[in-house]
């Protein structure tokens, strides 16, 4: 404990008013008759020995003689405050009636009983309030006659940090001892209820005081099964053996999957409609259908037979139709309008007994027809123009857009279906550039044309190996010496390319001509290189001449190599050298 201690100490006089071994005539004139006390004549001053704390200063020195002129009282016998008590009896300030040996000490900063000690065991202790509300705590305490400011008597409060809290208080319920009697939140509590399955309903058996809703806690105690939040007063009701909304019934007709049942009075296994309950499971004496139009009669009911007796037997809202259906037939093509039906115990003029009739004017169309491309459902199937009409078409799957379809994926049709040609022959329906009109490329081992193989270049179609026959006309052929190809532009390039090939050089050779040409042509150099004219030709990407003869009859013989060139020349053509 930490203890302020304040001791007021007022110091009083409580000494002898006069010294008691003092001559106090001494000031007198002497007397010749020591053992005679002189009356002493006051003179107005004070005495030398009338200086103690109970002497009464007149400001003149006393003679020992009294103002009346009697002698001065004892002051160790005279009782001079009148409290009954002397100094020589124990009072220690015989001028303050309040001080002596019979009073008793009060804390006032004196020796009220003049026992040498002040305010002995009448300090009173004071307790720290802190938090204002009249009752302090031991923790702090001072002593002191007077308490200090924010400082009490009392040192019962339970917790000196709020007001709220001290004996006497309003217990309320914030987790406080309001009142200091020891117990926390008594009688102001709220009771709450363990919600296990956090579905906002609480069970009974298990409860929790408390000031405000804590985790896991509700308000209400209505969860008929903590442990399944679809169980709660909220939840809807199954048919699952569980009383799902808490409302004390299992499995009841307010159940959200509960069937509806229909009485069967008539044990035929068809109900009323005119008498329903819902349930869990069939009720005794109850069925799952509504279907019997006479509950009295077990012979009605709609699977019965019909018969010719003014009652409507197998229900379906027709009294003597002879188990027999009829219906109207226009066009008179053996099929009737399912629409116009006539139940009758005999066979009416105009109706048939088959349905399914599409179109009952026009006599050819009836399901046994035969469908056709002509936007109408012929066969009364449900469909038009379908894939087995008579006159339907066949079309080829075209994935690649080339104009060409895949043999192996056909489908008949009234019209082709997008994606579909009515064209085949691709041979690979995944690649554009393949198709019979693709241009064939040598030894590739690709057929680009569909032909059924790949093109093997040949080892020449020019004069010698490793010649070509220029593309005159854009043909691949062999060269014909006795055909005349007149003149035209061809390409080494692309002659080359067409066998897998790559142009180096380009040469005029002759055609046969009998009878000779002004152009250099005999008999004897048919095939060969002419001799007069047209000596440039191209070998191995070099510029040269075997006969001297420096024309160039296309103009530039590079530019059949490189590219294209036009030959004029009579007689002559151009072949390539390819590699």
């Amino acid at each position: 404990m930490r203890t302020l201690s304040f001791i007021a100490l007022l110091t009083v006089g409580c000494g002898d008013i006069s010294a008691k071994d003092e001559d106090t005539s001494q000031d007198a004139s002497p007397s010749s008759d020591s053992g005679n006390r002189s009356t002493p004549v006051d003179t107005g001053s004070p005495s030398a020995d009338d200086t103690s704390d109970g002497g009464i200063d007149s400001g003149s020195q006393d003679t020992g003689v009294t103002d009346t002129g009697e002698p001065a009282p004892d002051p160790d016998t005279a009782d001079l405050d009148g409290d009954g008590y002397s100094v020589a009896e124990g009072d220690c300030n015989d001028l303050d009636s309040n001080r002596n040996p019979g009073r008793s000490e009060i804390c006032d900063g004196v020796d009220n009983n003049c026992n040498d000690e002040i305010d002995e065991g009448v300090v009173p202790t004071w307790y720290l309030d802190y938090d204002s509300d009249g009752h302090g705590t031991a923790e702090f305490t001072y002593e002191g006659c007077e308490a200090l400011e924010g400082y009490v008597a009392t040192s019962d409060d339970c917790d000196d940090s709020s007001s709220l809290v001290f004996p006497g208080g309003i217990e309320i319920c914030d987790e406080r001892d309001n009142n200091c009697n020891g117990t926390t939140d008594e009688d102001v509590t709220s009771t709450y209820y363990q919600d296990l399955d956090d579905d906002g309903y609480g069970d009974a058996g298990f409860t929790l005081e408390a000031c405000s809703l804590p985790s896991g806690y509700s308000d209400n105690a209505l969860d008929c099964n903590d442990f399944d939040m679809s169980v709660s007063p909220d939840g809807s009701e199954f048919c699952d053996g569980m009383d799902n909304d808490c409302n004390g019934e299992i499995d009841g007709s307010d159940a959200s999957d509960a069937g509806t049942y229909f009485r069967d009075a008539d044990e035929d296994t068809y109900g009323t409609p005119e008498e329903s309950i819902r349930s869990c499971m069939v009720p005794a004496g109850f069925v799952a259908n509504s279907l019997d139009c006479d509950d009295h009669d077990n012979d009605i009911y709609p699977e019965a037979e019909e018969l010719c007796d003014d009652e409507d037997n197998d229900c379906d809202g027709f009294t003597d139709e002879d188990g027999a259906t009829f219906y109207i037939d226009l066009d008179g093509d053996g099929y009737g309008d399912p629409d116009g039906v006539l139940f009758s115990c005999d066979s009416p003029e105009g109706y048939v007994g088959l349905a399914d009739d599409c179109d009952d004017e026009d006599p050819g169309i009836n399901p046994l027809a035969v469908e056709r491309c002509d936007d109408i459902d012929n066969d009364c199937d449900g469909e038009t123009d379908e894939a087995d009409s008579i006159d339907a078409s066949t079309y080829y799957a075209d994935l690649d857009s080339d104009g060409y379809g895949d043999d192996d994926d056909v489908v008949s049709a009234c019209s082709a279906p997008d994606g579909y040609i009515s064209e085949p022959g691709d041979c690979d329906d995944d690649d554009p550039g393949i198709s019979p009109d693709a241009e064939e490329i040598s030894a590739d081992g690709i057929d680009q044309d569909c032909d059924g193989e790949d093109l093997v270049a040949p080892p020449h179609t020019g004069s010698e190996p490793g010649w070509y026959h220029a593309n005159y006309f854009g043909e691949y052929t062999t060269f014909n010496p006795s055909t005349y190809y007149g003149s035209g532009s061809i390409s080494c390039p692309d002659t080359c390319a067409h066998y897998g090939l790559t142009a180096r050089g380009a040469r005029f050779v002759c055609n046969q001509y009998t009878g000779g040409s002004g152009e250099g042509c005999y008999p004897y150099n048919d095939g060969m290189y002419g001799e007069a004219n047209c000596g440039l030709m191209v070998r191995d990407m070099v510029v040269l001449t075997e006969n001297g003869n420096t024309e160039d009859c296309a103009g530039s013989i590079m530019g059949c190599v490189t590219g294209s060139c036009t030959e004029g020349v009579t007689w002559h053509s151009v072949e390539c050298q390819c590699e």
